[in-house]
């Protein structure tokens, strides 16, 4: 009876390092720390736990810090007269099937011819053997298929590199690329190359972008590309954008923001890592041209008809140590975007009082402050406090504290508070109603008057009315 054993794909760690670009003389390939941010990582660590070291990581082209990402064989199959041993790959790195009868480092041998990965998956199929006992193996290395001291799958991630020329700008000089790659990837670890947030915020009903530019300070003879990873809030009291919520671009080919109503507008699923999109939907890096100092990154709302609060997105820049806050609003803070609720403001509880008032908050656009007012008068006793509370059901905990007396233009940033965890919660409750104005009175600590916050139509700021239609002639007697 025939026996077959596949072992785990395991990176060779005896790759020769000389197909790959390390200007930083740590036996990493430049490219693959840039790729993955991983600067200076210790060799033997895995960070992951997926079984790979980071230095295997780095010959397999794999992401140290993906537990997904990680060299290994799928389901085998039985093809007749055939086995069929299909593995995860990185295109560009170079694949060899070998065999062994019995697991000796000796006993390895090869099957068949290397293959060049051009694909996320790779399969290789084999006769299988007449041997009672068998075992197989899948060893990865870097190829150079042009000889000009840069790998294949470095060319494949490099813009403007050709893996099959080693002069792929023209310059003339034979195998140029590697100066070349060197350049650009000491322009990247170095410190010439710098993020700054233009524009913080986008703005989903005026679909106006927010916008981080790359720069760099060095030579432009060659173009630069840096990778990045998106994150959301830090602080788990604040939204985070989704996939959903923006598009990143290159601002080249503007896309169609339609608004869709009742949900999500749809986001482009067939979107690679490492790949330039036609139509500059970025995914993971940005490329600053030749010749150029700077690009920018465009972060382009996707509109909706959800209520929500600011969503934060972080671009995480590789390499570079670098950061860039932006947030997701719904609309920007101009003054016909600001909503108005009113409460009116009359005995609380058992309180016996004839006092009156009435407060307005002027929500801003963008739902992150808003602006609250207060005027009563008639109270029992000097006042004491006042308030913005949460119904719980119907009293229930302070969540803004307000000045003592008349209260003009208090500014109230809409955070978290009590039960309310989140900012979105907060958003959701003023809305629903949930939250009131209330005003302490020494002869009532608990509260003398009270109005519930709702939404109205109208507007706390004087609107000038049309000017009347002509008079009628008089008629004639």
């Amino acid at each position: 009876m025939r026996s077959l054993s596949l072992l785990p794909l395991l990176p060779a760690l005896a790759l020769s390092l000389q197909a790959a670009v390390d200007t930083n003389s740590n036996n990493y390939s430049d490219v693959w720390e840039s790729r993955y941010d991983a600067v200076g990582i210790d060799p033997a660590l895995d960070p992951d736990l997926d079984g790979d070291s980071n230095a295997n990581e780095a010959v397999a082209g794999t992401d140290p810090f993906d537990g997904m990402s990680t060299f290994r064989h799928g389901e085998v199959a039985i093809l007749g007269p055939d086995l069929s041993i299909p593995f995860a790959s990185q295109p560009g790195k170079q694949y060899q099937l070998q065999c062994s009868p019995s697991l000796q480092p000796a006993s390895w041998t090869p099957l068949g011819s290397p293959v060049l990965a051009t694909g996320p998956e790779t399969t290789f199929t084999t006769p299988i053997p007449p041997e009672s006992r068998k075992f197989y193996r899948v060893e990865v290395s870097d190829a150079d298929s042009d000889g000009d001291g840069v790998s294949d799958w470095e060319e494949q991630l490099l813009a403007g590199f050709d893996s099959h020329s080693g002069d792929s700008f023209g310059s003339g000089i034979p195998n140029n690329d590697l100066n070349a790659a060197r350049e650009i990837m000491t322009s990247t670890l170095t410190g010439e190359v710098a993020v700054s947030v233009t524009t913080q915020d986008a703005y989903e009903k005026e679909s106006t972008h927010a916008l981080v530019t790359v720069g760099r300070s060095g030579a432009t003879t060659y173009p630069l590309t840096l990778w990045f990873h998106k994150k959301g809030s830090a602080d788990p009291t604040k939204s985070s954008a989704s996939a959903n919520d923006y598009r990143l671009t290159d601002g080249s080919s503007p896309l169609a923001l339609l608004p869709v109503f009742g949900e999500r507008a749809p986001v482009p699923s067939d979107l690679s890592e490492d790949i330039i999109s036609p139509n500059g939907i970025l995914t993971n890096f940005v490329v600053i041209p030749a010749n150029s100092t700077r690009t920018s990154i465009h972060v382009e709302p996707v509109t909706d008809t959800l209520l929500e609060a600011p969503e934060n997105l972080n671009l995480c820049f590789h390499a570079i140590g670098q950061e860039a806050l932006t947030r997701v609003c719904d609309a920007s803070n101009d003054p016909a975007n600001t909503r108005l609720f009113i409460a009116y403001l009359g005995p609380e509880s058992s309180a016996q009082t004839t006092a009156t008032g009435v407060s307005t908050v002027r929500l801003q656009g963008d739902n992150d402050i808003g602006v609250v007012n207060v005027t009563f008068s008639g109270l029992t006793s000097p006042q004491s406090a006042a308030h913005v509370h949460v119904a719980n059901p119907v009293s229930g905990p302070i969540i803004e504290s307000l000045p003592l007396g008349q209260v003009v233009d208090h500014s109230w940033e809409l955070q978290a508070a009590q039960f309310l965890t989140t900012e979105q919660l907060m958003l959701e409750a003023l809305f629903a109603g949930q939250l009131y104005v209330n005003v302490h009175s020494q002869n009532y600590p608990a509260g003398e008057i009270r109005g519930d916050l709702a939404l109205t139509s109208g507007s706390s700021e004087f609107q000038e009315p049309p000017p009347p239609p002509p008079r009628p002639p008089h008629p004639r007697h």
